[in-house]
């Protein structure tokens, strides 16, 4: 029944799905974590991607894999903590399925190596992650994922989602 639902959420409605997650994960991150910031301005620009339409997939894809190696996909390989590793892979997911859905919609026919296995598919493995590090139950996932559902798009602000999952 949800894959269902998820296969006919617009593109923007499985955009913000994906990013209302990597929200609510990042909200366990300390903001003492040096890289903390960092982390804050990709999902600024996220959801910045959702109106803006010069956010390129290349522009999206530098955050997760930059030539000068200061990218969210470092952050995770060095952390030590496993909790605060998957909260940055978490990001990087959910980057990644910004990337390449930038880039089809631009109908970029060759995307980076690393986003050639993401599809439209309903984020399984990211919502079960997110409850086996216990950043949500899987009540709370369902919860946001009917919100996002019933609710027109152009009411889907970051400030409601972010009402929501506090």
């Amino acid at each position: 029944m949800m894959y269902e639902k998820w296969m006919s959420f617009s593109d923007v409605k499985k955009r913000i799905f994906y990013l209302s997650l990597a929200e609510k994960v990042f909200s366990f991150m300390e903001n003492s974590n040096p890289d903390y910031n960092e982390g804050q301005r990709v999902l600024n620009i996220c959801w910045e991607s959702l109106i803006n339409i010069e956010i390129t997939g290349d522009m999206l894809y530098d955050l997760i894999d930059s030539k000068d190696y200061y990218d969210i996909t470092e952050f995770a390989a060095k952390e030590k903590n496993p909790k605060i590793a998957e909260i940055w892979y978490i990001l990087v997911e959910t980057v990644g399925y910004f990337s390449w859905k930038t880039y089809r919609d631009n109908g970029v026919k060759y995307v980076p190596q690393a986003l050639e296995s993401i599809t439209d598919e309903m984020p399984m493995d990211l919502v079960n992650s997110i409850i086996k590090y216990q950043f949500m139950k899987k009540n709370e996932v369902d919860e946001l994922f009917n919100f996002i559902e019933l609710t027109n798009e152009n009411d889907l602000t970051r400030e409601k989602i972010n009402l929501l999952l506090d």
